[in-house]
């Protein structure tokens, strides 16, 4: 797990394969490479520093085209709200040659405001459901939602604005759904 790499003696391994973010088999594994010499600011994901923040010393995650927000700590065994997890994997896709960002079928508790912008793709797959009492808003160059299941409770609302691209029907998630 992420806990168990930020554990490990700093430089102990070059290389290490995390089965889990939280708990093993819950979609954040991935492979990290140490860079002993690295004082990149971590975000959760592509980033992680070791136990007590050294002023180097880093681990980079390998990903491919593809980045999931599991990747980032957003999965269902998270404790409590992922607000933070997406909009860290928004911010890293936006600043990363990586433009695709899945968020796949699972629970996801928020409560605040979530703006993702830029040049991404989003691709909400089938059975992703947003509860709490937070608003997504979506600027993005391309979204793709998939699936008829309910992706929004009551208390979330969901807002996709400026989308060159959005293949979805609003009408899969009443009222609270929003194209601008």
């Amino acid at each position: 797990t992420i806990t168990d790499l930020t554990s490990l003696t700093p430089g102990q391994f070059g290389a290490v394969y995390v089965m889990g973010y939280y708990q093993i088999g819950d979609g954040g594994q991935g492979w990290f490479t140490w860079d002993g010499s690295s004082s990149a600011s971590p975000d959760g994901g592509a980033v992680i520093d070791p136990l007590g923040t050294p002023a180097t010393g880093r681990w980079f995650r390998s990903f491919g085209d593809t980045i999931s927000v599991w990747e980032f700590g957003a999965t269902e065994s998270a404790p409590g709200v992922v607000d933070s997890q997406i909009e860290k994997c928004m911010a890293f896709a936006n600043t990363s040659n990586r433009n695709k960002v899945v968020i796949p079928s699972g629970s996801y508790s928020i409560s605040t405001t979530i703006t993702i912008d830029g040049d991404i793709q989003l691709e909400i797959q089938d059975g992703a459901i947003f509860v709490g009492s937070g608003q997504v808003t979506i600027t993005c160059a391309r979204a793709e939602i998939f699936g008829q299941n309910a992706i929004v409770d009551t208390n979330v609302g969901l807002t996709i604005a400026h989308a060159q691209e959005i293949d979805c029907y609003a009408d899969w998630w009443g009222t609270d759904f929003a194209v601008k």
